[in-house]
């Protein structure tokens, strides 16, 4: 029970602190102007002066990429292997049912 003295007071001065610090928001305008904000944020004009309107170039280049002809971009050719075809298969089967 002695817990709860002391809870329900503190409960009590931290929910009036917050009451007081919305209060003092709601009186000093800072609610004023809800859109304000978004509208610029989605704003493409530069203001004079602002250092981070336009982004610097790097100081350092992008290496140069070799130029590829399509023949070298395409796989080697495979000539295919008579191990495991199906006619494979079918020898094997007729020699072994001759034994």
């Amino acid at each position: 029970m002695t817990a709860l003295a002391w809870l329900i007071p503190a409960a009590m001065f931290l929910g009036l602190l917050g009451l007081g610090a919305f209060l003092w928001a709601l009186n000093s305008g800072q609610f004023d102007d809800l859109e304000g904000a978004a509208w610029r944020a989605l704003d493409d004009t530069e203001s004079p002066g602002s250092e981070t309107a336009k982004p610097k170039k790097p100081d350092t280049q992008m290496p140069e990429v070799p130029e590829v002809n399509a023949q070298e971009m395409q796989a080697p050719k495979v000539q295919a292997s008579k191990i495991g075809t199906p006619q494979d298969a079918e020898r094997k089967s007729d020699h072994s049912t001759k034994r």
